[in-house]
């Protein structure tokens, strides 16, 4: 556990615009997953499954350093905020989040404790609906590889789209709030209303 718990903490820095990125490469990755899950169905679309499969591929392949960059500020900030209350130190903390396999077991508490420590209002329901739809998606995608039937297909693609939603909707949560408790510039200034001008 002496590795779990290290801190190495680094100064606090804005998590907008990496969160951004990640976000948006995580929705393209979901809806091109969905678009050549569903293109399976009809033989006659091999050609789009195929399209669609690489550029699932390249889009999960983007996330990862994305995934790293987002991880590294908001870990930080996160001790910043909670010195101490994070359970995974800097090293595990990427470590369960970008290591196949690992993931599974670690992303939960990893994201749960960064939720916390951040001091998130509300509960974590939001948190354990995400980490069980990425739980979901993984058995529902292997089981229903190499299958023609609709049923199943269908309800792989759903909790696809439900993992990514959740996904963006947990790291949304969590920017923003490291934002206004670290009191970093708001991310679209108010622009100062212009003078009337005098006949």
């Amino acid at each position: 556990m002496g590795e779990l718990t290290q801190r190495q903490v680094r100064p606090p820095s804005n998590p907008r615009e990496s969160a951004r990125g990640l976000q948006v490469v995580g929705v393209l990755a979901a809806l091109c997953y969905t678009v050549g899950r569903v293109a399976t169905l009809d033989p006659g679309h091999e050609k789009l499954t195929g399209v669609m499969g690489l550029l699932f591929a390249l889009f999960t392949l983007i996330a990862i350093p994305l995934t790293a960059v987002w991880l590294r500020r908001v870990w930080a900030n996160a001790e910043a905020i909670a010195p101490g209350v994070q359970r995974f130190g800097s090293g595990w903390a990427m470590a369960g989040m970008l290591i196949p396999g690992l993931n599974l077991v670690l992303r939960w508490p990893i994201v749960l404790g960064l939720w916390r420590a951040s001091g998130v209002r509300g509960g974590a329901a939001l948190v354990h609906a995400w980490a069980g739809a990425g739980i979901a998606f993984t058995v529902a995608h292997f089981a229903t590889t190499g299958s023609h039937l609709s049923t199943p297909v269908c309800t792989a693609v759903a909790i696809t789209l439900a993992h990514s939603v959740l996904g963006v909707l947990v790291i949304e949560r969590i920017t923003r709030r490291q934002a206004e408790a670290l009191e970093f510039p708001p991310e679209w200034p108010d622009v100062p209303a212009r003078e009337p001008v005098s006949p």
